[in-house]
């Protein structure tokens, strides 16, 4: 990514995008890995899921954590 605002209206360093991209090749490849796997195996309607992909793909930080979050718990759920 290049320095400046992005598509979002947020300059790149605020946005967790940075970070994954950055470390893409080891801890931000698998954090990506894992949400793909965790999105894929959601229970949701097509209408719902998209609204959760929505926010997951958000670079806004606090759009991008309320969907992870909410996969998190579900994903946390299943190991119980």
């Amino acid at each position: 990514m290049t320095s400046g605002a992005n598509v979002h209206g947020l300059s790149d360093s605020t946005s967790w995008a940075t970070d994954a991209l950055a470390t893409l090749d080891t801890v931000g490849g698998t954090y990506l890995f894992t949400l793909r796997i965790w999105f894929n195996q959601f229970p949701l309607t097509l209408g719902q899921k998209k609204q959760l992909r929505s926010r997951i793909e958000s670079f806004r930080n606090d759009e991008h954590l309320g969907g992870v979050n909410e996969l998190a718990w579900w994903a946390l759920m299943l190991r119980g």
